[in-house]
């Protein structure tokens, strides 16, 4: 391992946060203070009525809505809960008697709350990502991220709980993530990662009952149990739907989603990463499609075996409530923001041909935002944005990138942007860019975690295709991410930097290590001090480093909040930032 000059930037000591502080002012000194008609603008669209999830049970719904600054819980239209905090996500029981949420100010620690009717009757401190009920209490997932299990086991390890006492688990290494599903009497615990899962099944009430009956090297999520039959979507190819070993559904389409509805399956598919809903028998048998009337991308979707709620969003949709009743597929509930001109569009890569929307609201404009992502098998599907809709507003228009990497198109295009073919993914960003530039448009790049890394390497790659760059929550050191936060999980996607040949080309791209003495962009790295899954040092130390050669390179790190997000007010602060900063770039004749 070579040296680093700025590793001691990990520990976050006092040096660290000053400059970090510093830099921040600096920051806010030039670009910051956004016109009060800006910063209003970001703030009515980020305070638009959405809905960030759904839960239904036997005829109730749970509504997790975000609006003036409040996440609140409505059950069947009621509200039950506020807070000025992020609910990440909810769980019910079967009556919606009982319901669970989990609150955080924007990590992965926070605070479970249990309601019953509408009084809180339990919180539960920690990093916890589900809660499961049976008929007289409940189960939840922790990670112990402070110590090894009581068990034993490696820190950073799931593990299911009951009553404070660990009932499932044992043995499971710190990549095993656990997801609980109920049906009926019977319990479905998916285990797995990226690359493989197992599930597990018995009675709800006794987990000593709890079988092992699917083991497969894709990861995977249990649909449905009945009987003796049990349903899986497995993320292999396009999405396989399985009856126990019997492949029901082989999708020439990729599948977002599977959910069991009255007479079958609503399979939520994606055609060139729009969301396309399709109703299957329960032989496999596809009995109808449900068109929608605009590109879609999906928030959030559940069933209670008979009728499923689908979240739908889309550029100038905040939401779009839907159900179906395994007949018809209807929208019952939207906010409709802005209506857009959206185009699809299609650009040769090496090797590959790569779509991507392209949106304005006055017509084509010569000043363009590209978003890219392009990892962990993540798709990137129309979705509402208050930055983007604030900046269409400002006569930029919006590129919005399918790169490989990403899940569009299956589990190959995700390969095909992993490990050794890391720099398909760049590539393919590259070539979209270079398309929007050749009628003299001016651009800038945005993307934030893998998407960080995505446009950094533009930025050290190709400088000369960008006006402005926003780095956001990035991963940019490739020779140590996996000593930072939770990085290691990460290998499979991006290859050990410890062995030696995967260090051979994540040294060859890292942008961390590929800062030269060029002339760069302006460009805008942005963290958050609390963020526990991608360490804010990865954007420090780029700093530090791009600042020797980069007059124009600058440092946003927010005291608050984490990967999830940060406090609603907060965010309208640091998207009015970017707003800002991207439409400045966009202006300037120096790039």
């Amino acid at each position: 391992m070579m040296d680093d000059p700025y590793e001691f930037t990990e520990a976050l000591g006092k040096e660290t946060i000053d400059y970090a502080e510093t830099q921040t002012e600096k920051f806010r000194e030039k670009y910051g203070d956004a016109s009060p008609e800006l910063r209003k603008l970001v703030g009515d669209y980020y305070n638009t009525k959405r809905i960030i999830e759904v839960k239904t049970a036997k005829g109730h719904t749970l509504v997790t809505y975000l609006e003036n600054g409040k996440y609140r819980l409505s059950l069947d239209g009621e509200d039950i809960h506020s807070t000025s905090n992020i609910i990440s996500w909810t769980s019910c029981d079967d009556e919606c008697s009982r319901i669970a949420f989990f609150e955080t100010p924007g990590s992965d620690r926070g605070l479970v709350r249990i309601m019953s009717g509408k009084d809180v009757v339990e919180e539960i401190p920690g990093r916890i990502s589900s809660v499961l009920f049976t008929d007289g209490s409940f189960y939840l997932v922790k990670t112990y991220i402070d110590e090894e299990p009581p068990d034993g086991g490696e820190i950073n390890s799931h593990r299911v709980l009951r009553d404070g006492k660990i009932v499932f688990g044992t043995g499971l290494k710190s990549d095993d993530f656990i997801t609980m599903h109920r049906f009926g009497n019977r319990i479905a615990v998916d285990v797995g990662d990226w690359k493989k899962s197992e599930t597990y099944t018995g009675d709800v009430e006794d987990p000593s009952t709890w079988k092992k009956i699917r083991k497969s090297d894709c990861p995977a999520k249990t649909v449905a149990i009945e009987g003796e039959d049990a349903y899986f979507l497995e993320m292999r190819d396009n999405g396989v739907i399985k009856k126990g070993n019997d492949v029901l559904i082989a999708s020439e389409k990729p599948i977002e989603d599977c959910l069991r509805v009255s007479g079958g399956f609503l399979v939520l598919h994606l055609d060139d990463a729009k969301i396309e809903p399709a109703l299957y028998d329960l032989s496999g048998r596809l009995k109808k499609t449900f068109p929608l009337n605009e590109p879609m991308g999906m928030q959030s979707a559940d069933s209670d075996g008979s009728t499923a709620a689908v979240i739908l969003h889309s550029f100038g949709v905040a939401y779009s409530l839907n159900e179906c009743n395994g007949e018809e597929f209807k929208a019952v509930e939207e906010n409709r923001v802005m209506d857009l001109d959206v185009k699809e569009k299609w650009v040769k890569s090496t090797g590959a041909d790569i779509h991507y929307f392209l949106m304005d609201r006055n017509g084509e404009s010569d000043k363009i935002l590209a978003y890219g992502y392009g990892g962990f098998n993540i798709s990137m599907t129309p979705r509402f944005s208050p930055l983007f809709c604030a900046l269409l507003d400002q006569g930029v228009a919006v590129a919005f990138t399918n790169l490989r990497g990403g899940g569009e198109y299956g589990e190959n295009w995700h390969k095909a942007g992993t490990r050794e073919n890391k720099q398909n993914v760049f590539d393919d960003f590259i070539s979209v860019i270079e398309t929007l530039r050749q009628n003299g448009s001016r651009v800038v790049a945005w993307g934030a975690s893998n998407g960080g890394l995505l446009v950094s390497s533009i930025v050290t790659q190709r400088p000369d295709l960008l006006n402005g760059a926003v780095i956001g929550n990035p991963v940019i050191d490739m020779m140590r991410f996996h000593r930072m936060s939770v990085g290691r999980f990460w290998v499979s996607e991006y290859g050990d930097p410890d062995n030696v040949e995967d260090a051979a080309y994540l040294m060859k791209y890292s942008p961390y290590h590929n800062v030269r003495n060029l002339h760069y962009p302006k460009t805008l790295i942005y963290s958050r001090l609390n963020d526990d899954r991608v360490h804010p040092a990865h954007a420090i130390k780029f700093h530090m480093k791009m600042s020797e050669v980069n007059p124009d390179a600058y440092l946003r790190i927010n005291p608050e909040g984490g990967h999830i997000g940060i406090a609603p007010s907060e965010m309208v602060s640091e998207t009015s930032d970017i707003a800002g900063f991207v439409l400045n770039c966009l202006e300037s004749e120096d790039q």
